[in-house]
C-alpha cells in the first residue's frame, strides 16, 4: 500500500512565519516590501485526501497519482475567486538546496496568444487551483478565515487555491536534513499560504525467517530492534536503507525506487530475494561454529541472539557483514571479529589464526588453554557471570580452562570469602592480571 505525508516547512527566515507549518489561511504576500523568503525544517503531516483533492482541481492540471509521484515539493497560494491566466500560481523564482548542490526553477504565469500556458521549466510538474471549500475541508482551515483572505470571492466555493508541484529528486537530496527552499519576487505577487515536501511512502515487508537471528534495525526508520520471522511492514520513502542487527555499520544496504519496489546490488543475489517487489527476503548464508575446544560457551553479539553450548557444534544463517563478534562473558565482548562476505566466504583476520581457523563454510575457535594454579588455596575457585554453565575450580590442584581472548574475565572464591581475581586473555595466548 502507498501513502504520502507533507512535510511542512518548521521554520523560515525573518519576518516568513506565516510560511511555517500547515496551510492554515495565514499569507505570506510577495511583493516589493518582502522580496523573498526561505524555509527550512520540514516536519511530516498526514495528508489523507490530498491526491482526491488535486485531482478535482477545477482549473489547470488535474493531477493523476503518477503525476503526484513524480513531484517533490508542494506550495498553496490564494488566488481569490479567479487564478492566474495559466489556471494556477502567479509568477515567481524558487531555488533548492541541500546545502552541497542547489537548483534554481522559474515559475511562469503566462498564456501564449492562443491561451495556452506558455513553456514550463521542466522541474514543473503541475499548476492547478481547487476550490476554497476543497481546501478548507482537506486541511481543516475555519471558513471565516478562508474568507477574510479572499474577500472577492462571495463563497467558499468560489474562493480559488493554486498548487504548484515540483521535482527536484534528481537534482539534489530531498531528505537532507539541511534541504531548504527559497522563493523570490518575479512579476507578480503570489499570496502564499504553505510549501512542504511530500513523502511517498511505500509499505515494505521484510522477512528474516530464515535467519537464525531474526531481529534487526532499518537506522533511520526503526527506533528500537523489530522481530522479522513473521513479515514486518515499514513505511519507506524512495531512497537507500541499511539492515543491520548489531552495533555496527549496516550489514548491507538496499534500495526503494521512485515506482515504490525494492532493488539492490547483484552481488546481494545470494542471500536476498525480492528485488522488484515490495517484500525482501532476507536469506543468509550457513556458517559452521565449532566452539567444542573452550571451556565455557559463546553468545553471538547479535540482537536476540542467545549462549551457544560448547557441548556441539552450530550451524547459523547469517547475514554477510563485517564484525561479527562473540560474548563469552555478561558484558564481555571476546577480543574477535570474523566477516562473512556476499558470496558466503568466511573471512577472519590472520592476527586470530593462534586461536581461530576457517575451512569452507566452518568457523572453528580452539581459543589458549590457561593454567590457574590453586594448590595454596583452601577453597574452590568460581568463574563470574559466564554464558552457560562453568564447573567450579577446586582448590589444591592445578586447573587448565580454554578461553577465547578477551578481557575482564573473573575468579571469585567459592566460600564465604568471596574474593575476587580479574583477568586477561590475549590474541597471542598472554595471559595477565585485568
Amino acid at each position: 500500500m502507498k501513502r504520502i505525508d507533507v512535510a511542512w516547512a518548521g521554520s523560515g527566515s525573518e519576518g516568513a512565519g506565516h510560511l511555517v507549518g500547515r496551510p492554515d489561511a495565514r499569507l505570506f504576500v510577495l511583493n516589493d516590501a518582502q522580496t523573498s523568503a526561505m524555509v527550512r525544517d520540514f516536519r511530516p503531516v498526514p495528508a489523507d485526501g490530498l491526491a482526491e483533492t488535486l485531482a478535482a482541481a477545477v482549473a489547470g492540471d488535474a493531477v493523476t497519482p503518477a503525476l503526484l509521484a513524480k513531484s517533490d515539493v508542494i506550495a498553496f497560494e490564494h488566488n481569490g475567486n479567479q487564478p492566474a491566466p495559466s489556471g494556477g500560481w502567479e509568477s515567481c523564482d524558487w531555488s533548492f538546496s541541500d546545502g552541497v548542490r542547489s537548483v534554481s526553477v522559474r515559475w511562469d504565469q503566462g498564456v501564449d496568444p492562443s491561451g495556452a500556458p506558455v513553456a514550463r521549466d521542466p522541474h514543473v510538474m503541475a499548476n492547478g487551483t481547487i476550490t476554497g471549500s476543497a481546501y478548507a475541508t482537506l486541511f481543516g482551515v475555519p471558513i471565516p478565515d478562508l474568507m477574510a483572505q479572499n474577500p472577492s470571492a462571495a463563497s467558499p466555493d468560489l474562493v480559488r487555491i493554486s498548487f504548484l508541484l515540483i521535482r527536484v529528486r534528481d537534482d539534489l537530496d530531498v531528505r537532507s536534513p539541511d534541504f531548504e527552499i527559497r522563493l523570490d519576487l518575479s512579476s507578480a505577487t503570489p499570496d502564499v499560504d504553505a510549501i512542504g515536501v511530500l513523502n511517498h511512502y511505500t509499505d515494505i515487508g521484510i522477512y528474516t525467517g530464515r535467519l537464525t537471528y531474526t531481529w534487526f534495525s532499518i537506522p533511520g526508520v526503526t527506533t528500537e530492534p523489530v522481530n522479522g520471522s513473521d513479515t514486518v511492514e515499514l513505511p519507506l520513502t524512495a531512497g537507500t536503507y541499511g539492515f543491520s542487527q548489531s552495533t555496527g555499520p549496516p550489514a548491507f544496504t538496499f534500495e526503494v525506487t521512485a515506482a515504490g519496489t525494492i532493488d539492490y546490488d547483484q552481488a546481494f543475489d545470494g542471500f536476498l530475494q525480492g528485488r522488484g517487489s515490495t517484500k525482501l527476503t532476507v536469506l543468509g548464508h550457513p556458517v559452521g561454529l565449532d566452539a567444542t575446544n573452550l571451556s565455557h560457551d559463546l553468545r553471538p553479539a547479535v540482537v536476540g541472539a542467545t549462549g551457544l553450548t560448547r557441548q556441539r557444534m552450530h550451524w547459523l544463517q547469517l547475514v554477510p557483514a563485517s564484525g561479527y563478534g562473540f560474548i563469552p562473558a555478561e558484558d564481555r565482548l571476546a577480543d574477535f571479529r570474523f566477516d562473512v562476505r556476499a558470496d558466503g566466504a568466511i573471512t577472519v583476520d590472520p592476527a586470530y589464526a593462534g586461536f581461530a581457523g576457517v575451512s569452507g563454510d566452518t568457523l572453528t575457535i580452539k581459543g589458549y588453554a590457561v593454567t590457574i594454579d590453586a594448590r595454596g588455596l583452601s577453597e574452590d575457585l568460581v568463574l563470574v557471570s559466564m554464558i552457560g554453565p562453568v564447573d567450579p575450580l577446586p582448590h589444591g590442584v592445578v586447573n587448565v580452562r580454554t578461553f577465547i581472548p578477551a578481557a575482564g574475565y573473573l575468579l571469585r572464591s567459592a566460600g564465604i570469602s568471596a574474593a575476587r581475581f580479574g583477568f586477561a586473555v590475549t590474541t597471542s595466548g598472554a595471559v595477565h592480571p585485568a
